[in-house]
Order: structure tokens, then C-alpha cells, then sequence
């Protein structure tokens, strides 16, 4: 190559880099700028951006700061962004021509509005449900119990896990949703384990202090027979009905009791001794059905007992008075106090009586007292008080003698399922 053609390439070469070096570089024209906008139905945790364009300039956007975002389109200057609900970014709008110019903005991504529900309530047998509560995006959610014992979840953190609970008891569940910015909303449903349409019946009575066991037989769904064994004796005891079903007789080794009715309820009661004398009669009087009062009249030279009943406003008996009709000063009472929202419960014995006074409470005894007011200092008047199993029935009866607490017992009630 000569020395001339060298010389003219180094000269162009050194021109093309000069007129570089010496461009100016005009700024894009107005003012740049980033900003978000609003837009309809955006997605979970999405922004719409808009970035200003200019001529001669390429726009694009870039993450400057910020984790688990992306663009829906970096090189368009209206697009969405999507992040995580909570977190804050910097977006950068950036315009490359001669030389970068940009703008940045800063976004948080918001949490959805919580909107939590549990379902509807449920009432049924069933000791096992399936929930239904909702799902939402961006939130995760956990079932609780508000209120009612025994019950738990298959998966507290499922929306629709199965929840068990125990027969008889009514639940409060509450659904609520957490987002990623540690809001919570909730919603509560009533789960109801209604007892099924099962009948119970008592099979025996055991009382431990006394190594006594009363057990009940049963013959087409009555009481037929009554079996107390006690220190090493046996006493059967057996009942009689009408046609109609109502308790006629009882037939105690030692007396037999025979039931006289009228218009359904008992009219009159005799006792009688195994050699057929007559030991006493007790006449029932009543109103609208319910008994106010009873007279036993003894055949020897005992006192006759004049019996008064007073009922609550529900109707529950409250007192029952026994005076002497010879000398009304002399009496007892007993008297009870009651739970309310169930069905009376009843001693086993009169469980199966007539229409005593016994059977005409729709309340529930909680205790009742037995107090001899003839004599206070002996030890004929017992406190009675009961407990209660998972369905309501009583499981135990505790009978104490405040003067004499030696002759404390209890009454263990065992059930079965009435055919």
C-alpha cells in the first residue's frame, strides 16, 4: 500500500470519531414522566403504568427495586405491572436515544379487600359436616372454634375440611381470611348437632356406697319388671297394665300397690299387704289436669298425711308439703330448683308411675331438697343433686344428709336405647 492511501484512511477514521465526540445531545422534548393509572377489572396485584413518549427516543421499563414483580410488555409505555400484595417497588421509565434518560416512580401493591364467608348454617344427626368456606386470592384462611366443646377439624386451613363434633351440641365456627398485608376479615357459621330421634330408657341403677344394683326389664316397650339385689338378696318387683297401656298394679313381695283412674289421670291408690288387709288409700285431686293435692288415709292409728303441690310459672313442681291432719305443725317438704331448656328428668321409680306429680314438669330438675321440719336436729333431710352426661340425661345422682354425712350415697344411672 502506498504512503498516500494510508494517510487518507487515518484521516477518515479521525474525522468519524471527532464528529462523535462533538454531537450534541438534545434532551427529549416537555417534561418525562412515569405515573400509574387507573384502569378497570385489573388483575389480583396488578398497577397500570404510563410512561411519557418522545420522538426520536426509545422507551422501556425496568425494575430498579423491589422483588417478584414482571411487566406485562417493558417496551410499551402504557402496560401493567404485577407484584406481590405488600411489597413496594421502584419502577424506571427509561428513554435511550444519544444518551438515557429516565424517571422513576414508586408502587406498593395493595391487598384485596377482604370479603370472608363461612357458609350457611347446617343442622343435622350427622356428628360430621363439610364446610364451605370461600376462597380468595392472595389471602389464605383458618377455620376456629368460637364456642362448643369436643369438636375438631380435619384441616383448620382447607375452606371446605370436615368439622366432628359430639352429638347434642351446638357450634360456632368462624372462616377467617388473612392477605399478605396482615388485614383479617371473618365470618361465623352455626353448626347444630341435633340428638337423633334415638329414645333412651334406664336399664340400671347402681349405688355403690350400699352394693346395690336396680335393674329394669322391659316387655313390649313398658317396664314389666323391677330387680333390686342388695347383701346378697334379691326383690322382684313387677307392673301391670290395661289395654290401654296405663300402670294398673305393682306387685311388691310385701305390698301390692293398685292404681284407679279417672278421665286419664290416677284417681286413687291402695296399698295393700301381702294378706290382702288394706293398709292405706291415697285420693289425688286436681286442676286442669295437674295434681294440688293428695290425702293417704291409714287403716291403723297412723296420722293421715294431707299432700299440697305448688307449681312455677312453667308449670315445674316447686313444693311438695306432707302435714299430719291431726297436727298440721308437723310436716315436710320437699322442694326443688330447675334448668331450664329440656325435658324433666325423673327418678327412675316414678319414671314409670302414672301421672304423679312428678311427670307434669317440662323442666329439668337441677336439685331438690328433703327437709323434715318436725324434728330438725335428726337426719332426715337430704340434699339432691344430679349430673349430667354429653345428651343431657342424668348420669349421676348425689344425695347428701347435711347432719349426717356418713349416709351420703350417689345413684349411677346406665341407659340403653329403648326398642
Amino acid at each position: 500500500m502506498s504512503i498516500r492511501v494510508i494517510l487518507f484512511l487515518t484521516i477518515l477514521i479521525s474525522t468519524l470519531s471527532c464528529s462523535n465526540d462533538d454531537a450534541v445531545c438534545t434532551p427529549p422534548a416537555g417534561t418525562i414522566s412515569a405515573e400509574t393509572i387507573a384502569q378497570q377489572k385489573l388483575p389480583p396485584a396488578t398497577v397500570a403504568i404510563k410512561g411519557s413518549e418522545h420522538a426520536n427516543f426509545i422507551g422501556s421499563w425496568s425494575l430498579v427495586n423491589g422483588n417478584g414483580g414482571s411487566f406485562a410488555n417493558a417496551k410499551q409505555s402504557e402496560t401493567t405491572f404485577t407484584g406481590t400484595p405488600g411489597q413496594a417497588y421502584t419502577l424506571r421509565w427509561s428513554l435511550s436515544g444519544c444518551n438515557l434518560f429516565y424517571k422513576d416512580i414508586e408502587v406498593t401493591i395493595g391487598c384485596p379487600t377482604l370479603q370472608a364467608n363461612a357458609g350457611v348454617d347446617q343442622q343435622n344427626t350427622l356428628t360430621t359436616y363439610t364446610l364451605n368456606g370461600n376462597v380468595q386470592e392472595g389471602a389464605t384462611g383458618m377455620w376456629t372454634i368460637v364456642s362448643g366443646t369436643g369438636g375438631q377439624f380435619a384441616n383448620a386451613t382447607n375452606h371446605n375440611t370436615n368439622f366432628t363434633g359430639t352429638a347434642g351440641t351446638t357450634y360456632t365456627l368462624r372462616w377467617t381470611l388473612t392477605n399478605a398485608c396482615g388485614q383479617t376479615q371473618f365470618d361465623e357459621v352455626i353448626v347444630s348437632i341435633v340428638l337423633p330421634q334415638t329414645k333412651f330408657r334406664i336399664s340400671k341403677v347402681i349405688t355403690p356406697e350400699f352394693d346395690v344394683e336396680i335393674a329394669y326389664v322391659y316387655k313390649n316397650g313398658k317396664l314389666d319388671k323391677e330387680v333390686r339385689k342388695f347383701s346378697g338378696q334379691t326383690i322382684e318387683t313387677s307392673f301391670e297394665y290395661s289395654p290401654t297401656g296405663q300402670l294398673v298394679k305393682i306387685l311388691h313381695p310385701q305390698v301390692t300397690v293398685i292404681y284407679t283412674y279417672l278421665n286419664e289421670v290416677v284417681e286413687k291408690s291402695e296399698t295393700f299387704l301381702t294378706n290382702g288387709s288394706l293398709l292405706f288409700t291415697t285420693t289425688f285431686t286436681y286442676t286442669n289436669n295437674m295434681i294440688t293435692s293428695s290425702i293417704t288415709d291409714y287403716v291403723d292409728a297412723q296420722p293421715d298425711i294431707k299432700s299440697t303441690y305448688t307449681y312455677g310459672t312453667s308449670s315445674e313442681l316447686l313444693l311438695v308439703k306432707n302435714e299430719q291432719l291431726n297436727n298440721p305443725s308437723i310436716f315436710t317438704t320437699f322442694t326443688r330448683s330447675y334448668y331450664t331448656e329440656t325435658a324433666l328428668v325423673k327418678r327412675p321409680y316414678t319414671e314409670f308411675g302414672p301421672k304423679l306429680p312428678e311427670n307434669f314438669s317440662n323442666l329439668l330438675i337441677k336439685s331438690y331438697d328433703y327437709v323434715d321440719t318436725s324434728n330438725p336436729n335428726t337426719n332426715n333431710s337430704i340434699q339432691y343433686t344430679y349430673e349430667f352426661d354429653q345428651l343431657g340425661r342424668v348420669s349421676k345422682l348425689i344425695a347428701k344428709y347435711p347432719l349426717k354425712p356418713e349416709n351420703n350415697y350417689t345413684e349411677i344411672l346406665v341407659y340403653e336405647i329403648a326398642n
